[in-house]
């Protein structure tokens, strides 16, 4: 039984929420290569050497995740102040925002407007940290696990629905109708409804504290604290290893397929469709079943090894196969790695701090993306099969750090 008589609308309004917040990453992410390699696009100058256009297509991958990073905190102390609602509700908007920035930017040809609303996106994405918290409110502790599972199949719903309508909009008999900015004008209005469905469906499922005052500069460094609490400085290592392995290869697929493959739009839409459908089969049918059996420190290296080792294999045998096969291999154990991450970090602390240890995998997981994005020009540049090394790397070694964490116990978890 659920705290709030609505907890069901609730759910269904977050997940909605999550789907149309993923689906900006995954509307993006088909678009990119072509933004950046085609000789026509409307973005770069027909005379842009190869070399320049890997670093703008670096710079406007990373501007997304250095959002993230000053975002994801400041929306999550804000809301445990004036409540989840409100702060969901002004994150959607700046959302939809951001979407018609986006379109305007490529109706206009204008490089540097597109890279601002990828940042100004990613400073609004803390939908899904604040959904987990408002679904954390609404629950009993032994429902908890299968509430927050649909947070997560949200996550993948968005990411088979985004990249999709890339897909389908990018057609060539359907030119005439669609440009390569209308999945943004589409999901602006998506966003909008979103909004409407907040503010109607939604009810407030924190109770405001604004006994703390927060800045901006304290909720955004408040992320460190994971790399000097005992009990969680060796998971902080283990998370930016494994979050900069997936991030080279998420930031570099799609370029790799552009470039190497001559992909299109649309294959590179429907490649990260099925990457979506994988985690949401994986969600619903395998991962339930995996947990029940085994520890979570099993399951997470388990699933870096899995992870780490397929990844290794788009270095070594860079096919198109192949990377189809990595691509559904690789993310199956990316998600059993990272949800038996998160679950161990949570259960390392006390139920006061939980809303503290996300925003701040929030922050970790976008100064991962910064890093990569700032390497990433000049090892393309060198190897495009490069990163898939790096990314290879992250997971095995986050595999290897877990064999040195230890559990710490709290005086405040001993009291609880």
């Amino acid at each position: 039984m659920s705290r709030s008589p609505h907890a069901r609308w609730i759910i269904f309004a977050l997940m909605v929420t999550i789907i149309i917040d993923v689906m900006g990453g995954g509307l993006v992410f088909p678009l990119f290569p072509h933004l950046f390699l085609d000789q026509n696009s409307v973005l770069m100058a027909t005379s842009a050497s190869l070399s320049s256009r890997h670093i703008y297509y670096a710079i406007a991958m990373g501007a997304w995740p250095l959002g993230i990073f000053f975002g994801t905190p400041y929306w999550g102390a804000l809301s445990d102040q004036s409540g989840r609602k409100k702060m969901l509700a002004i994150c959607l908007l700046g959302t939809a925002v951001t979407y018609v920035l986006g379109g305007l930017s490529l109706e206009a040809g204008s490089l540097w407007l597109f890279i601002a609303s990828r940042f100004i996106s990613g400073f609004f994405a803390g939908s899904f940290a604040l959904a987990q918290a408002a679904i954390a409110d609404v629950s009993l502790p032994e429902e908890k696990a299968r509430n927050m599972s649909w947070i997560t199949l949200a996550l993948s719903i968005g990411l088979v629905v985004g990249p999709f309508t890339t897909s389908i909009t990018s057609l060539p008999e359907l030119s005439k109708w669609f440009s390569s900015a209308s999945p943004f004008w589409f999901a602006a209005i998506l966003a909008c409804l979103n909004i409407a469905s907040i503010m109607s469906l939604l009810p407030e499922t924190f109770t405001k504290d604004n006994s703390t005052k927060v800045t901006f500069m304290k909720a955004v460094t408040s992320f460190t604290f994971i790399f000097t609490d005992k009990r969680l400085r060796v998971l902080a290592w283990i998370s930016l290893a494994v979050q900069m392995g997936w991030g080279f290869y998420i930031l570099t697929v799609p370029l790799f397929l552009a470039q190497r493959f001559r992909l299109s739009t649309h294959d590179i839409g429907l490649f990260f469709s099925v990457l979506g459908l994988t985690l949401m089969f994986m969600q619903l049918f395998v991962q339930p079943h995996i947990f029940k059996r085994f520890s979570l420190r099993a399951c997470f290296i388990a699933g870096s090894v899995l992870c780490g080792s397929t990844f290794l294999l788009g270095f070594f045998v860079p096919t198109l196969i192949m990377h189809w096969i990595i691509m559904i291999v690789g993310s199956t154990g990316d998600l059993l790695s990272y949800s038996a991450l998160m679950a161990i970090c949570s259960n390392s602390v006390g139920s006061k701090e939980q809303g503290k240890v996300m925003g701040g995998a929030g922050a970790l997981f976008g100064l991962a993306w910064v890093i990569i994005a700032c390497m990433l020009a000049p090892i393309v540049n060198y190897d495009i099969v490069i990163p898939f090394l790096l990314a290879g790397a992250g997971f095995l070694l986050g595999a290897f750090l877990m064999g040195f964490y230890h559990p710490v116990q709290s005086t405040q978890q001993e009291e609880q």
